[in-house]
């Protein structure tokens, strides 16, 4: 119980400064404690009460999917993206120096040697859409050399089954987009060292079922998109 009290000099009543009056005899034995010292044991009023921190601590952010892949590579200045003016490139994500790179403007006047200059940034791109642009089996083979490239889009071009041969050197590879490519069962040859494949599009080449049917039994982990009602790229 806590009270607030005055205390009389005069007649030494002591009476509460809210609520109903003391009795006689809770005045007595307060006035006796006071005259007593007024001992508060161990309690100081002057101690702040401890703060408690309801607060749960902070989750730490999930790491990207590719920071590993990343580990050692300087970022890219913003600055320098003015040096290829037909494409389009940002990070894949502020926790790493990776990057997306696509032609999403006039891609048709996009060319095997648009590709070649990319080179310059062949570690750092990891994601890589040259979709319906002119590219062909000999601009490939510049792609060759994207060390942590693990998302190619091809998809509309007219790459064949020879320019496929180059991707073997891709070791990261993850996502492969061929549809409406002349690509044949011939070039899936090729594919199939790609063990680290993970999606795979091939509707409307020139992949045969039967072609289809043995690449599933040589990449066993790939989802493989045969016909134009299975599922499209993320």
């Amino acid at each position: 119980l806590y009270l607030l009290t005055t205390l009389d000099a005069d007649d030494d009543e002591v009476m509460p400064s809210k609520g109903d009056p003391l009795t006689q005899e809770q005045q007595q034995l307060l006035h006796d404690w006071i005259l007593e010292g007024a001992d508060f044991g161990s309690w100081k009023g002057n101690e702040a009460a401890p703060l408690v921190n309801n607060t749960q601590p902070s989750t730490p952010a999930e790491p990207h999917p590719l920071d590993k892949l990343a580990i050692g590579i300087r970022s890219v200045p913003p600055a320098q993206y003015s040096r290829f003016p037909k494409a389009h490139i940002v990070p894949v994500s502020i926790s790493n120096a990776l990057l997306r790179v696509s032609f999403v403007s006039e891609p048709s006047a996009v060319t095997d040697l648009d590709v070649a200059k990319l080179q310059v940034l062949q570690d750092h791109i990891t994601d890589l859409d040259i979709s319906r642009t002119r590219i062909s089996d000999k601009g490939l083979k510049a792609i060759s050399t994207f060390n942590n490239l693990t998302k190619l889009d091809l998809h509309e071009t007219e790459i064949g089954d020879q320019g496929l041969a180059h991707l073997r050197s891709l070791p990261h590879l993850r996502s492969l987009n061929l549809h409406s490519t002349r690509v044949s069962n011939k070039g899936l040859q090729a594919l199939a060292s790609l063990k680290g494949l993970k999606r795979l599009y091939l509707w409307n080449t020139r992949v045969t079922e039967y072609g289809y049917e043995e690449l599933l039994i040589a990449l066993p982990n790939t989802e493989i998109s045969f016909l134009a009602d299975m599922p499209y790229p993320e």
